[in-house]
Formats: structure tokens, C-alpha cells, sequence
């Protein structure tokens, strides 16, 4: 078996057997360069002596496949199976799923690389904490749409502010630059213009009303009515 066999190993090999070696093209298989790849007839074969054997040797270029969407862990399986030497970085996807290869470098189009060459692989990480944009100060549609870029939930609610515009936010919950899950709600409080202050109800002020002085009825007095007396015995007649 020639396999693996450098040129001049192949040849002594092929002349202790009396036969010829004659080289074919080379291929690009996962193997150092200049070595046997393969050769025909296939090892075990019988040949006659003095016969020809068709010898192809490695190029040194190996084909590279594409791991991109695959699982970290099969990605470095294939390419170390092919002698590439992987590197891994990591990067945040919310879109993709943890451990999924999101790029690789050289990519597949390039259709080889050296053999025992160096594969860089940007795989996506575990969803962390992030942070939340200051959108203060700004108007409650510019603010919508920088969170909501950041994959936030978004509810609203407003307030009075004497200091901000109304329409524009006064801040949010939570805060501006704190850390919160991927994904997480924020709430945005609104300026609602400033508190509007009652006007104050007039009071009455009391005023004495003229009041009639009860005034006594004028009563009848009673007057002594004449009455008839009779003389008495002392008047003379």
C-alpha cells in the first residue's frame, strides 16, 4: 500500500516490486503535500511484472467545506477531519441559537485551503445581559425605534413635567445604561406638557343683608268703657 508515501518512498516501493510508477494528477485531498493519495491498481491487486502503476500524489490544498449554520461541535469535527486547525470566537446573536457557527474564515467559496491551515470560526454566544439606550430627552417615536432596534418590548406611560417638552421622554424604566435580559419590556414615560394648575374658585364674600327690625304691633289699649253709676244716698235729690 503506497498510501501517505512520499515520491521517493513510492518509487523504491514500486521498484523493489518490479513494477513502473507513472504519476497521474494530483489531487486535493486532505493530506500533506507530495504524498500518495491513491494509485491504481488498488493496493492487493495483482499485476503483472514490469507493469505500470498509476501513482497521483496530494496537492497540498484541501478542500474546505462549509460549517456555517452548523453546531459549534460539528464544525470542529469536520474541519479538524480534514487536519485544518480551528480557532473559535464568539459573538452575540439574538437571532441565531447559541453555539451556531455564524462565519467562517476562509469561507467555502474559496474552494481549498493549504493543508494543516488555521480555520476561523465566529460562533454565537450566550444571550447576556444588555444595556438599556438613553432615549431622555427625546421625542417618544425616536425613542420607539432605537428600542425597538434592540429587540425591547416597549410600553408607554405619561406624566406632567414642568421641565420637559411635552411629547418628548422624561426617562425610562428601567433607567437609562442599566443592564436587563435580551428582550426585556422597557417602559418609556412621556412628557404630558406641565401640570396644570386649578384656577382658584372665587369665594363669596358675606354681606349682612338689611334684616327688618321686628317692630312691636301697636296694641289697643284697653279703655275703661262709661258706666252707668248709681247715685247713692248722700246726693241730694
Amino acid at each position: 500500500d503506497l498510501q501517505g508515501m512520499t515520491r521517493e518512498e513510492a518509487t523504491q516501493a514500486l521498484d523493489e516490486a518490479g513494477l513502473v510508477m507513472v504519476e497521474g494528477d494530483d489531487e486535493d485531498v486532505a493530506q500533506e503535500a507530495n504524498t500518495v493519495s491513491r494509485s491504481e491498481p488498488q493496493p492487493g491487486a495483482s499485476a503483472p511484472r514490469g507493469s505500470e502503476v498509476e501513482v497521483r500524489f496530494a496537492s497540498g490544498n484541501v478542500p474546505l467545506p462549509d460549517v456555517v449554520g452548523t453546531q459549534e461541535e460539528a464544525a470542529t469535527e469536520t474541519l479538524e477531519g480534514r487536519d485544518f486547525v480551528v480557532n473559535v470566537d464568539t459573538r452575540s446573536d439574538p437571532d441565531a441559537n447559541p453555539g451556531t457557527v455564524l462565519s467562517q474564515t476562509p469561507t467555502a467559496d474559496s474552494g481549498t485551503a493549504p493543508y494543516g491551515s488555521t480555520v476561523d470560526l465566529v460562533v454565537a454566544a450566550e444571550p447576556g445581559p444588555v444595556t438599556v439606550p438613553n432615549v431622555t430627552g427625546r421625542t417618544l417615536e425616536e425613542a420607539r425605534s432605537i428600542l425597538g432596534e434592540e429587540g425591547f418590548g416597549i410600553e408607554t406611560e405619561s406624566e406632567a413635567s414642568d421641565s420637559v417638552e411635552e411629547g418628548h421622554v422624561i426617562r425610562t424604566e428601567p433607567g437609562a445604561n442599566e443592564e436587563v435580559e435580551r428582550g426585556s419590556t422597557i417602559v418609556i414615560v412621556v412628557s404630558s406638557g406641565p401640570e396644570e394648575t386649578p384656577s382658584p374658585t372665587p369665594t363669596e364674600t358675606p354681606t349682612d343683608d338689611p334684616t327688618d327690625d321686628p317692630t312691636d304691633d301697636p296694641t289697643d289699649d284697653p279703655t275703661e268703657e262709661p258706666t252707668d253709676e248709681e247715685p247713692t244716698d248722700d246726693e241730694d235729690p
